[in-house]
């Protein structure tokens, strides 16, 4: 709607069970107890989080200062929140509630209720274009990561990728909108004994699998998935045109089985944008493999 604010976007892409399940969690500390939590403040705390993404270096409690050092006026935080009430609430702040017997069953427990909200919120409120992207995101983590009398205290499983921007964390697993780019769904990358044992894991393999996963609420709609090279592959175009009734297009490096990557490999390509095309029925479906010269030769899969 023409009159619809930022904040209108907001309110419409944070759920608001996943709201309510922070305010009950975090009210749950003793601390929390003379100042209870509550809507309007959580609304401030997460402005707070927001602004800070804008500020370039300095200390936290800079923030709240209201005199400028620079050309650009303070933040003057102060005006939404005082400076400890937020470091309270940032210190108790829990996604939601759960026992000591379900995090030993989960260890993911802590935000797998906030993984489930953003991702019921996405599909619910959201229809995409016609072209979903999926990839990577890292959430950047600095803290533990470790057994404690079998007890795991800390982020239950680190992914390290050197080439993220932030390259130590929690990976996630990602399906976008290709024409808003809103994110859609993601999927917690628990470690590799846990993923194995999702749904599709066994016959299909771990990024297949994901996929799969991911597109479920799409199938049968005829759109197109767009991936990188750690998706892409025949076998996940097969999969999913098999099991979800979409097309795929995907950069093929090293998941080249019954892929003819040797045959594009020599084929001669003189300028930049030349390109081969191999096309194949398998099943009553169609195939394309793409050579494509750019400075270096590029593969694809459709």
């Amino acid at each position: 709607h023409e009159r619809s604010t930022e904040l209108d976007f907001w309110k419409m892409m944070m759920p608001a069970d996943l709201m309510r399940n922070i305010i009950e969690a975090t009210n749950l500390h003793a601390e929390m107890a003379q100042k209870p939590l509550d809507y309007e403040q959580l609304q401030h705390f997460f402005g707070i989080l927001l602004a800070m993404t804008l500020a370039s270096g300095g200390e936290r409690r800079d923030m709240w200062k209201i005199e400028s050092n620079g050309p650009f006026p303070a933040p003057a935080l102060g005006r939404y929140m005082a400076c400890h009430d937020f470091e309270i609430i940032l210190l108790n702040l829990k996604l939601c509630v759960y026992t000591d017997e379900e995090l030993a069953d989960d260890p993911w427990m802590p935000i797998r209720s906030a993984v489930d909200s953003f991702n019921r919120n996405r599909r619910e409120g959201i229809s995409p274009g016609v072209t979903l992207c999926a990839d990577e995101s890292m959430g950047s983590w600095r803290g533990l990561a470790a057994k404690v009398d079998d007890a795991v205290v800390g982020l239950p499983h680190v992914t390290k990728i050197a080439r993220k921007p932030e390259g130590v964390g929690t990976e996630y697993r990602t399906l976008s909108c290709g024409e808003t780019k809103i994110m859609l769904q993601l999927e917690i990358q628990e470690g590799k004994v846990s993923m194995q044992g999702k749904e599709y894991a066994k016959d299909s393999g771990s990024s297949t699998s994901s996929l799969l996963r991911l597109t479920r609420y799409w199938s049968g709609s005829d759109r197109t998935v767009v991936a990188d090279s750690a998706f892409a592959s025949l076998k996940t175009a097969e999969a999913l045109h098999k099991h979800r009734g979409l097309r795929f297009i995907g950069l093929v490096k090293t998941a080249h089985k019954r892929f003819p990557k040797a045959w594009l490999q020599k084929y001669l390509y003189t300028n930049r944008g030349d390109h081969c095309v191999l096309q194949a029925n398998i099943e009553v479906r169609q195939y394309m493999a793409v050579g494509w010269n750019d400075k270096k030769l590029k593969m694809l899969i459709s």
